[in-house]
């Protein structure tokens, strides 16, 4: 469940696309895409192209690990991209792109909370019972007109509310995602800070506020089986090297070819999902100074600022 900056029709009426997002196009995210063969209403179908948006990832996520992430750009709306502007891997030029394809992830068990979320009563946040997962926005100055300082996560279970887990990762402190928490993270895994370079969290609410379109799926993952997310990512570097342990999983059953096989019958449930003011979403109680909240039940919860697409 996320949202990313796409034009809310899907380009319809843009060059000669007149089907628009109900028949699939307009579609972008922050690591621009290239199989996207349609691109303001022009064909990309050798792939050349990619197209790239701001994209805020509320709720990456199986029962075994998850994630929250900002993904600021340095170009605003869906953005056709070629070359080095498009930041590929491939080519050695995945920080130079006009999106922050890293972002800035929370994932408790990357930052040390290993037995927070998981399947199983022994885990603070149990994957196998139902959950309303809820996302703050707020602003430095308490306000809808203020720039986003900060993003918090908690849950509720059993109508039971489980604060967000801290990081224990030395020297990255906290247990929401603020700047000061971004850069002090790559740092401390030595990553380069591309999610400072592209404007940060304050990027990520300006976007938050110009309109951005909700989408839900669920997928898999040819590239790297999803070990970004659940295990040892960048795969075959030494555990030693601080945040490379993201899961408990070791990749060999995420491939998309044994999941299509094995779980053709995968599924996922979101419901109710809201958005409105801090403690308009949920009934529980929550101390924080805010302007925003964004809520879903499931299985998510999430809030926004601004005039969020939903």
């Amino acid at each position: 469940l996320y949202f990313i900056e796409m034009d809310e029709l899907g380009g319809k009426g843009k060059g000669n696309n007149d089907a628009g997002a109900k028949f699939g196009t307009g579609y972008c995210d922050a690591q621009c895409p290239h199989d996207i063969h349609w691109m303001h209403g022009v064909a990309n179908t050798d792939g050349g192209k990619g197209i790239c948006c701001f994209e805020m990832d509320i709720w990456e996520a199986n029962r075994m690990a998850t994630a929250f992430t900002p993904h600021p750009c340095a170009v605003d709306g869906p953005y056709v991209c070629e070359g080095t502007a498009c930041g590929d891997g491939d080519a050695g030029e995945r920080y130079m792109g006009v999106c922050d394809k890293d972002g800035c992830d929370f994932n408790t068990y990357r930052m040390g909370a290993q037995s927070y979320y998981g399947e199983g009563s022994n885990f603070e946040v149990d994957t196998s019972k139902p959950m309303t997962v809820v996302t703050q926005f707020i602003t430095h100055n308490g306000t809808d007109e203020g720039d986003l300082f900060e993003i918090r996560r908690f849950y509720v279970q059993e109508g039971k509310t489980i604060a967000h887990a801290n990081s224990t990762v030395l020297g990255a402190s906290g247990n929401s995602i603020t700047d000061a928490f971004c850069t002090a993270q790559k740092s401390a895994f030595g990553d380069p800070d591309d999610h400072l370079a592209k404007g940060g969290v304050k990027r990520m609410g300006e976007a938050l506020d110009r309109g951005m379109v909700l989408a839900l799926s669920i997928w898999a993952d040819s590239g790297t089986e999803m070990r970004w997310l659940d295990s040892q990512f960048p795969q075959g570097e030494s555990l030693s090297r601080p945040g490379v342990l993201r899961g408990p999983c070791d990749g060999t059953t995420s491939h998309p070819t044994y999941l299509v096989a094995q779980h053709s019958d995968a599924s996922v449930k979101y419901m109710n999902i809201r958005y409105g003011e801090i403690g308009s979403t949920t009934s529980q109680e929550t101390a924080s100074t805010t302007s925003a909240d964004m809520a879903s039940t499931t299985s998510p919860e999430s809030r926004r600022l601004g005039d969020v697409l939903v």
